[in-house]
């Protein structure tokens, strides 16, 4: 690898790329000029990397042709040009896979490029927003926590900045990476070097500035992708893999099966080889629902695109269905139920705490005091929000008068409150510039800067904020009337009363602190470091705190009550204080009863002597998880109403974890890059467009294109919708199996006629099977309301069932109660969850751990083919018509002079052939060759029919699912009547166009009153459906 630039001085690199940066001021730089850009993108073209190796799409074509079902087709026929027609109908059905293939290929990639990743770039003295694919070569980069690395960068310039190159080398541990003036040695290895960056790690904590120097196929990544000749890609583990996937290997097996058992068993009965293998293919041809796994994937496809005009991306088609199939939303606070647009609302400071909201005077509310701008201690508080802070503020239009903030939520809310009361403000950086700093992260959850500011002791000023619990640790003075005083407990009971009125409002609060250093120790050339361990976080000086709000968005309140309905427990995760968290779940309906807390204060115990039925919500800190027991984890999942406070990205991970082994289906929404894990975590990862970092992006198999909450909401509905939908498709397909197998076992048995050849197999489910099958996707909501208050399906996952089992097989047996296989806790798990009563429903039933045990972890379950499914599938429709298309059979074969006693002896001999001998039956009656084969063509012609006739009614039972099947709502959707339409037309015309005879064994000397039978019989099924 050709990178050297890690070991060149600082001067030779600017230089060399014609990049103007200014290290001790880099908002100052002018980056990389125009011409420069043009000319680097000519030299070394867009920043993208080597897509991965792709299947031509003749390796498509072969792959499908040589599918077992197209080799089937290849059968030795009486007539030679009827081979070549079933060679040509081979070859169409496998270009037609290969094009359904290739374009749900597409549309998945057009959805994922919807989502184009934007990069802070200086450019012409003008920080923007680039593309990482217009990315070039000496281009200035800033990097902030929750970025992507797009290209391989030698960092100019940073703070405290730590990244994730776990995608590239493997490590998880984070590396720390600092500048190297001098260029690091020349026996450094690149991937070794400190001051280098590789495209695809990910920023976790600092800020930093870096020079691009290797872009496209030229990176890192970019060179390992070509010469790998493939990229990973994540393994999806949504319930709706695993099922769909067992189930074909189930149906395979047993296609196996049969056509070996038949096979065997014609051999056995001195039936001739051909005779044999012709009924081990055809049941083969017949188990396996020809068509299913393409039209699964256009209904997934279908609905994904229906969802993106509902702001939801789905980056994953399987995981389309998982966010209709959560049990449990783990939601972020910060940016995804709230704006993310904090306003300034009150400052505690010198002891009082005052209204500082938008507005003057008149608009302080009634009974608290407005901050004035001589407000002792306030000009404090503002040079820290100044200068302790990670934002950038540029200024256009007229006389500058425009500010833009780039940088987070707090930080702009605290760059607007300090505009709004001090002048010429932005000056402030450049009067004290930084020496040294640490950003804030979600870990420690304090920021620190030291600036040249001189006082009596010397040049160097300390200044910090972040949370108060924090901040006070580091504090042993506090700010009042201008002077340090020391910090007494009389000040912490006042701080602690603010506190708890400023928490119960859902405000946020930050606390500012100072620390002049004392010359004599920290000198103004002092080199700190935090490797070294030698910056001063004792002894500051308290200046005050200050309250910020972030409104909720629209509709979230609406949204929590509707997911609430559904069965869906909505649990918040956020790093505030648990009094704001408390505040903020009240406001949108998280959190409606009393708390664990509440209730012991008001029984007068302690916490831990309360049983789960004794209270309905908990708030639980991230300190609490310290020392929480798998006992009071199996508390926490009984709770109905859970908020979890200052918790720290491990922590949410561990959550998400503990929630998916007590079997919930677990979807968590985010935005940053604390929220990552926790989004690769759960079942499926929800992130922010706008708002979210790109890595939480990358993390999550779902993202929600406008920001908004309620779109969650739509999408679950969406989702559940989605599996409703299949489930029928997977119902209506299977139904018609049987009457293609029995005739199979019938002849092999009981040595009647083939009812179906093949090519008519062929033609029952790639032609108007696949088009009635394909029109389920566009099923509407049969009951809107009915389907958000069905209690959440659990789909079949071994790695949710199996903790469970466990858990039940653990408990001591010293009662009936506590059994693996209790019927008491099976009969109340089910009965719970057809009826989705709420949890604090059984609280009064918990009697111990067992029980509640058994009742989190059953193992009934939902799945997309369940026995019922089957039944109705196979022994139900599928008996009912088998009966009505064999019966048509028998009748056609009755009309034109057959018996069943004929019937056996003609399919035993050499007859129903254009070369067999005449027939006579058994009332003597002559039947000529062709007179075999055309009373054999009209026999399956009504065969057909008759399944194509038992499936139109067959898809009218199978639409309804929630309600009777009867109604305006079953004749909604118009793609079902147009499918109707075109696959009868289809059917009559490969049995009535007589050039369609030849091709598929049909006659069109049916005489179409025979019909009447399966009519008759499809009445029957729907009204069997409805009382059923």
């Amino acid at each position: 690898i050709d990178i050297v630039e890690h070991q060149w001085p600082m001067t030779k690199l600017l230089t060399e790329y014609q990049t103007h940066f200014v290290s001790r001021r880099p908002a100052d730089s002018e980056g990389l000029a125009e011409i420069h850009v043009v000319a680097a993108r000519e030299k070394w073209g867009r920043n993208a990397n080597p897509p991965p190796a792709k299947r031509r799409w003749y390796a498509k074509y072969l792959s499908s042709l040589l599918n077992l079902f197209n080799v089937m087709l290849l059968d030795d026929t009486d007539v030679l040009w009827i081979s070549i027609v079933l060679l040509v109908v081979a070859f169409a059905n496998a270009a037609i896979e290969t094009y359904q293939t290739i374009k749900i290929s597409s549309l998945l990639r057009s959805y994922n490029e919807m989502i184009s990743p934007v990069c802070h770039v200086i450019r012409n003295k003008t920080l923007m927003d680039v593309h990482h694919d217009d990315l070039v070569p000496g281009d200035l980069i800033l990097f902030r926590p929750g970025e992507r690395v797009p290209a391989d960068c030698v960092l100019v310039a940073c703070s405290n900045f730590n990244i994730d190159s776990s995608a590239l080398t493997g490590e998880t541990e984070p590396l720390r990476k600092m500048v190297i003036e001098k260029g690091a040695p020349e026996t450094c290895p690149h991937m070794e070097a400190s001051n280098l960056l590789f495209s695809g790690c990910n920023v976790l904590s600092g800020e930093a500035y870096g020079l691009v120097i290797r872009t496209g196929p030229r990176s890192m990544i970019g060179r390992i992708a070509k010469l790998s000749g493939r990229a990973s890609t994540k393994t999806s583990r949504v319930p709706l893999n695993r099922e769909i996937r067992r189930f074909g290997h189930t149906i395979t097996l047993l296609a196996l099966a049969t056509a070996i058992v038949l096979f065997t068993i014609a051999m056995a009965l001195r039936r001739s080889f051909r005779n044999s293998l012709q009924v081990a293919l055809g049941i083969l041809l017949a188990w396996v629902p020809q068509g299913l796994a393409v039209t699964v994937t256009l209904i997934l496809s279908i609905s994904a695109g229906r969802m993106i005009h509902k702001s939801i991306l789905v980056k994953d088609l399987h995981g389309v269905e998982t966010l209709g199939a959560i049990t449990m939303l783990a939601t972020d606070k910060t940016g995804t139920l709230t704006r993310n647009a904090m306003q300034v609302t009150h400052l505690w400071t010198n002891g009082i705490l005052a209204w500082a909201g938008i507005g003057g005077p008149d608009q302080c509310p009634k009974g608290e005091r407005y901050l004035r701008r001589d407000e002792p201690g306030l000009q404090n508080v503002l040079h820290c929000s100044v200068l302790c802070a990670n934002i950038q503020v540029e200024r256009s239009g007229e006389n500058n008068s425009e500010v833009t903030y780039r940088g987070d939520a707090t930080e702009t809310g605290l760059m607007r409150f300090v505009a709004s009361r001090l002048q010429n403000w932005d000056s402030l950086r450049k009067l004290y510039p930084s020496v040294f700093s640490i950003s804030f992260s979600s870990t420690s959850k304090y920021q620190l800067s030291i600036h040249r500011k001189s006082h009596a002791q010397g040049g160097l000023t300390l200044y910090a904020k972040g949370a108060p619990e924090v901040i006070m640790g580091f504090c042993d003075k506090i700010m009042l009337d201008g002077r340090e005083a020391p910090l007494t407990p009389a000040h912490l009971a006042a701080y602690q009363e603010m506190q708890n009125t400023m928490s119960a409002n859902g405000s946020r609060l930050i606390a500012f602190a100072q620390r002049p250093l004392d010359s004599m120790r920290f000198p103004d050339n002092y080199a700190f470091s935090t490797d070294k361990n030698n910056i001063p976080t004792s002894g500051l000086c308290l200046l005050g705190i200050v309250a910020l709000e972030d409104p909720l968005k629209d509709r979230v309140k609406e949204s929590i009550g509707i997911m609430r309905s559904a069965g869906i427990r909505v649990v918040m995760i956020t790093g505030d204080h648990p009094r704001t968290a408390e505040a903020v779940s009240r406001k949108c309906n998280i959190l409606t009863g009393r708390t664990r807390a509440e209730v012991a204060e008001a029984q007068g115990v302690r916490e831990a002597d309360l049983n789960p039925g004794q209270y309905n919500a908990w708030i639980i800190s991230g300190k609490d998880m310290l020392t929480m027991t798998p006992r009071d984890w199996l508390h926490v999942w009984l709770c109905e109403e859970v908020i979890f406070a200052r918790i720290n990205p491990l922590q949410k991970v561990e959550i998400v974890a503990r929630a998916r082994e007590a079997g919930h289906i677990v979807g968590v929404t985010g935005d940053g890059v604390n929220d990552a894990a926790a989004l690769k975590e759960a079942d499926l990862g929800i992130a922010m467009n706008r708002t979210g970092s790109q890595v939480s992006k990358d993390a999550a198999d779902m993202i929600v294109l406008d920001d908004q909450f309620a779109s969650i909401a739509t999408g679950i509905l969406e989702g559940r919708l989605i599996f409703h939908n299949l489930k029928k498709a997977i119902q209506y397909s299977l139904s018609h199996i049987m009457a293609e197998i029995i005739p199979y076992v019938c002849a092999i048995l009981f040595g009647l006629p083939f009812s179906l050849t093949f090519l008519q197999i062929l033609v029952v489910d790639l032609g108007f099977e696949l088009f009635l099958t394909l029109s389920f996707a566009w099923d509407p909501v049969e009951d809107q309301a009915a389907m958000m208050t069905m209690p959440p399906r659990r789909p079949f996952n071994p790695d949710l069932l199996r903790p469970g089992r466990r858990r039940r097989c653990d408990q001591p047996r010293t009662g009936p109660e506590r059994r693996c296989s209790g019927s008491v806790a099976g009969r109340e798990q089910r009965r719970n969850q057809a009826t989705a009563q709420p949890l604090h429903r059984i609280h009064g039933r918990v009697t111990n751990d067992a029980y509640a045990a058994t009742l989190l972890a059953g193992t009934a379950h939902n799945a997309l083919v369940d026995r019922e499914l089957l039944y109705w599938a196979y022994l139900e429709a599928g008996m009912l018509e088998f009966c009505a298309a064999y019966l048509t059979f028998l009748v056609v074969f009755s009309k034109l002079g057959f018996n069943l006693s004929d019937l056996h002896r003609a399919a035993v001999g050499e007859y129903f052939r254009s070369s067999s001998p005449v027939f006579v039956t058994n009332h003597g009656l002559e039947i000529s060759a062709a007179a075999q084969v055309s009373a054999l063509c009209q026999a399956q012609s009504a065969y057909y029919l008759s399944i194509l006739i038992m499936q139109i009614w067959n898809s009218f039972c199978c639409k309804a699912r929630i309600r009777l099947p009867y109604g305006l709502f079953m004749f909604r959707n118009t793609k079902t009547i147009i499918s109707i339409v075109g696959s009868a037309l289809f059917a009559i015309g490969v049995v009535y166009i007589p050039f369609m005879n030849a091709v598929f064994r049909t006659s069109y000397q049916l005489n179409p009153l025979f019909l009447f039978i399966p009519f008759g019989f499809g009445a029957f099924l729907l009204c069997y459906a409805t009382l059923r």
